[in-house]
């Protein structure tokens, strides 16, 4: 066949040990000569090599340790959705040298370097790690982890488990900054998805139906950027929740995607987050509490995780356990802004619930975005107070950017299990001033 083909050379392939050496057959267009000008095309997808960590201790007898918690930090990075893992093979060949990382990028094709180092002293470990990204040598995230060395593959399995939670935001929090440095027009099918990821955060009205399109645009550009089935359910959730959509329309479209990311991610933890939170909306709540835990057995460590099953505590009615799990993300996310800000609202519910109102404004205070959702919880914690001036200057502000929104189509007071509950809610919404 009269075709060119891009030599692109050999590639790490996620689960084959082995290089594999790939053709590329992109879209050509005409040259001048009437040959053909093969561009191959990128995806924009994401990368991360995890370097050997360095052995500090000086002991041989350690290099089992440390090569096992470099290997286990690979496997745990590999679960996550949104980038894609350099093999051992490709970065041990850096083992015991001190490579210039933004050499070592280029040649892995990895936009992001993990290193790190251990050292062992009596039954301790200090376990040092970096991030880097590689264009710019720029450190992105670092941090230390000090624990006791009574069992060493827990210690393994927890630290690989935290460094891939604390990098799954990490990575996207700071490919999302540099998005905005680009024109729409030469948007990757990532490009769409990250810039979508960070509006969905910031959960206002006008950003979470921008993110809603931009995941759908990945999904045309490339269908397998799967994850986006993650981002579109919460946004469908979000809107049924928060936004004036609790219809069974948009809690079925959530359940839809959740249910295609079951099929093609079953073993990822996040699919099963988003299960629970579709099975609770559709009133399975046997099966919401099953997706709970099975999420949390496939990543014990991750802060999504972990604040999923103090949200269920939260709809149950279980106030002080959902405290309990929410503040485990806090002290794993302290220095995450998006994450932070969720957290205290979720904390703030969880004071309302059990009638600590001022309780319920201080967590508010904490939160630096998230404004419609702050002005709406202000709300009703000033109309418990019987401060109504606020409570009414709060849904001033909600009808404002949310002006069809009503107490009949709001969704996450009717989301509590217990009628008290429900009526809890219910009541203060009225009180400050939402329509019926």
């Amino acid at each position: 066949m009269a075709l060119d083909f891009a030599d692109l050379g050999e590639q790490s392939v996620k689960n084959i040990e082995r290089p594999v050496h790939v053709f590329g057959w992109p879209k050509t267009a005409k040259g001048s000569s009437g040959s053909q000008n093969v561009q191959p095309a990128t995806s924009g997808r994401p990368s991360i090599a995890v370097l050997p960590f360095d052995n500090m201790s000086g002991q041989s007898n350690q290099e089992a340790f440390v090569d096992g918690l470099t290997e286990d930090i690979i496997t745990a990075l590999s679960r996550v959705r949104w980038y894609d893992v350099k093999a051992r093979n490709s970065t041990f060949a850096h083992k015991g040298s001190s490579p210039d990382v933004r050499q070592v990028g280029k040649n892995l094709d990895a936009g992001y370097i993990l290193e790190g180092s251990v050292r062992t002293g009596g039954q301790s470990v200090r376990i040092t790690a970096q991030l880097i990204e590689t264009e710019s040598g720029n450190h992105v995230w670092a941090d230390r982890f000090d624990r006791a060395l009574d069992d060493e593959f827990a210690v393994q399995d927890e630290i690989a488990q935290r460094v891939s939670s604390i990098l799954g935001e990490r990575v996207w929090q700071d490919i999302a900054k540099h998005i905005g440095q680009k024109q729409e027009k030469d948007y990757t099918a990532y490009d769409y998805a990250y810039s979508a990821i960070g509006m969905l955060h910031r959960l206002e009205p006008d950003e979470v139906a921008i993110a809603r399109e931009r995941f759908l645009t990945a999904l045309e550009l490339d269908p397998d950027v799967y994850t986006c089935h993650l981002g579109l359910g919460f946004c469908h959730l979000v809107e049924a929740l928060y936004l004036g959509d609790f219809s069974g329309a948009a809690i079925d479209q959530a359940h839809e995607h959740a249910l295609k990311l079951l099929e093609v991610a079953p073993e990822d933890a996040q699919t099963h987050r988003l299960l629970s939170r579709t099975y609770w909306a559709k009133d399975m709540r046997a099966e919401s509490w099953q997706s709970v835990q099975r999420a949390l057995r496939l990543n014990p460590n991750d802060g999504d995780i972990i604040a999923n099953r103090g949200v269920y505590h939260l709809f149950v009615g279980e106030f002080d356990e959902a405290h309990l799990w929410i503040d485990k993300v806090l002290e794993l996310h302290d220095e995450t802004p998006h994450t932070v800000d969720i957290m205290h609202h979720w904390k703030s519910m969880a004071s309302f619930g059990s009638e600590d109102y001022r309780g319920a404004l201080a967590q508010l205070g904490q939160i630096s975005g998230l404004r419609f959702l702050k002005a709406l919880f202000q709300a009703i914690a000033y109309a418990r107070l019987e401060d109504l001036a606020q409570a009414r200057a709060g849904i001033a502000t909600v009808l404002e950017m949310r002006p069809n929104l009503r107490l009949s189509n709001l969704g996450f007071w009717q989301s509590f299990r217990r009628e008290s509950d429900r009526k809890h809610f219910r009541d203060a919404l009225l009180n400050a001033g939402l329509p019926e």
